[in-house]
């Protein structure tokens, strides 16, 4: 997992080839576990200096808490830029054109895409041709895609519940 994410930062202008599910995947969940210690860190550091009277022990351990989150907040804003060729090369793996990264941008259906598309086998070539690999046949495979695609369709429905809700 670590060996795809070092390789997915050696490739931030790559808008050309392709990506693995498993590089996808582990970029964005370790990126997002970056994020949220870095952002642990600084509440932490808030936390400390607000909390403390202004003695050089509240300065001593918030000084480095703060660095370190400044650090995750750097690695999240550079991750920005990794994630958009990433996100490229991972729909052209699995047979999309390129052009569909603008739908990954519309509020709701964007997340639905990254989970419908995003997450599905890499193509298949045999002798020149493009083949996908076939379809769940067992039937706690193909429960699991009931279940699936029900609770993200209801996920999308409670958010757009909780929208409407929170308008009113």
């Amino acid at each position: 997992m670590i060996k795809s994410y070092i390789s997915t930062w050696k490739r931030p202008f790559d808008f050309q080839g392709k990506s693995t599910r498993k590089e996808y995947w582990s970029f964005i969940i370790l990126n997002s576990i970056i994020f949220i210690i870095s952002y642990i860190f600084f509440l932490f550091a808030i936390g400390i200096s607000k909390g403390l009277d202004s003695s050089g022990l509240s300065n001593a351990i918030s000084i480095p808490l703060y660095t370190i989150s400044i650090v995750g907040l750097l690695l999240f804003f550079g991750s920005i830029w990794i994630a958009l060729p990433l996100t490229v090369r991972r729909i052209r793996d699995v047979g999309m054109s390129w052009k569909w990264i603008f739908f990954v941008s519309l509020p709701y259906l964007g997340g639905i895409f990254i989970l419908l598309f995003l997450t599905r086998s890499s193509m298949i070539y045999i002798d020149g041709k493009e083949y996908y690999p076939r379809y769940p046949t067992k039937k706690h495979h193909i429960l699991g895609y009931w279940i699936g695609s029900f609770s993200v369709i209801a996920l999308l429905v409670g958010m757009i519940v909780a929208s409407l809700i929170a308008a009113i």
